[in-house]
């Protein structure tokens, strides 16, 4: 296999990124429109809820490659642009707090310096989601959403609608985010003396994908970041097999 999946991105990557960037922001205000407006049967909510919640991961990991300037030419302009507003979108989140503390997140990975990691030094489940959510969601962003609550709610004249289309996915990816692009990845490295403290799952590539947009191939993403998430696939696959062939 070619060693090309590791090189800095081309300006026809960053077009090709730009344009899936596009598609699944695209995806994910169609799906909520349509299921803010429509009248379908009740039995078909809960697949309709899952599935916006798969499109809400998708909408913060195009945030992500933003982040890392991946997203458009080398200038950023786009990156910067599609970062603010899947970032609002997502949570009513500041991309610029976002965006400084993942820098933070790649240069002090895993330690007390990392914003990402627990601040109450107890890798509990629990206690690290804590300090994950009042890190990133406080007093702004509560009153940001009701941007979007008191929006959505004008559009769909359903608050059972926003509850279940709009704010349950929006946790449940959340949860999502957290437990495979912060928790496994990087839990029991504290007192390591390893310098790429994260690992990867080991799920078939569907999984991977479905699951978190291939951001469980997160040594992967620490070890390449100018990489993007469906590049990521090909990063696994290549350093597994060099890990194989060298054993």
């Amino acid at each position: 296999m070619s060693e090309s999946v590791f090189a800095l991105p081309t300006a026809k990557t960053r077009r090709k990124s730009l344009s899936i960037s596009l598609a699944q922001i695209g995806l994910w205000s169609v799906a909520l429109v349509v299921n803010m407006t429509q009248d379908l049967p009740m039995y078909v909510w809960p697949f309709l809820m899952l599935l916006q919640s798969f499109l809400f991961v998708g909408l913060f990991i195009v945030a992500h490659d933003c982040m890392h300037g991946l997203v458009g030419s080398e200038s950023g302009r786009a990156s910067n642009i599609l970062g603010r507003i899947c970032a609002f979108l997502f949570a009513g989140f500041s991309y610029d707090k976002l965006k400084d503390n993942h820098t933070k997140h790649h240069n002090f990975l895993a330690t007390h310096e990392d914003p990402d990691y627990t601040k109450e030094k107890n890798e509990n489940f629990f206690v690290w989601l804590k300090s994950f959510i009042f890190r990133y969601f406080g007093l702004k962003e509560f009153f940001v959403l009701h941007i979007h609550v008191v929006g959505l709610y004008l559009l769909s004249g359903s608050f059972l609608k926003v509850l279940i289309f709009f704010a349950i996915p929006s946790w449940i990816a959340s949860l999502q985010l957290f437990y495979f692009g912060t928790y496994k990845p990087h839990r029991n490295f504290i007192n390591t003396q390893t310098e790429l403290k994260a690992r990867s799952n080991n799920y078939h590539i569907l999984l991977s994908f479905f699951t978190c947009y291939h951001f469980g191939y997160h040594r992967e993403h620490h070890k390449y970041p100018h990489l993007t998430w469906w590049q990521l696939p090909r990063a696994y696959k290549q350093d597994k097999n060099k890990c194989v062939e060298s054993t």
